[in-house]
């Protein structure tokens, strides 16, 4: 007779969920293993094995979300940067639809100084931006490293 999870195991959105849980449950449990192997190699058993269990599974966490944030940060500069890139290619098609409308030195001495000037506060603005991501990418992977460290003081 099927159960209500055998029916769910043939959905692939729940295949796909049973799967990641036991990828992290198989991670979680391999960790285990280690810091007990570790425990033992050093003599570390009782109270002491287990603290240093439960502070190397927080520092898996914080490492995860840390890199968490530092990929999605990465994902955001890499957006950022295609539309820098983008926007600057669509300038320069544009520029040249606008130089062929020159039709003396006049113009084209105006037409090409403003386009530099166009050029380099697009360029300026793109990088301030992307700085702003970095700032801020870094200050969410600095935070939740840090935000173990005070607890772990406060817990001292």
């Amino acid at each position: 007779m099927a159960t209500a999870h055998d029916t769910n195991t043939n959905n692939p959105a729940s295949r796909a969920a049973d799967s990641g849980r036991q990828s992290f449950n198989a991670a979680a449990d391999g960790a285990q293993r280690f810091t007990e192997q570790v425990s033992q190699m050093f003599s570390f058993s009782g109270d002491r094995g287990e603290e240093l269990s439960r502070q190397s599974a927080q520092n898996l966490e914080v490492i995860t979300e840390a890199s968490t944030a530092l990929r999605r940060g990465f994902d955001e500069l890499s957006r950022e940067w295609l539309g820098l890139v983008q926007g600057s290619v669509q300038r320069n098609v544009n520029a040249v639809t606008a130089l062929s409308r020159c039709r003396s030195l006049p113009d084209f001495a105006a037409f090409q100084t403003e386009f530099m000037r166009d050029s380099l506060q697009q360029t300026i603005e793109g990088f301030r931006r992307m700085g702003e991501v970095s700032t801020r990418v870094a200050d969410e992977a600095t935070q939740s490293v840090s935000k173990t460290s005070n607890t772990r003081r406060r817990a001292a």
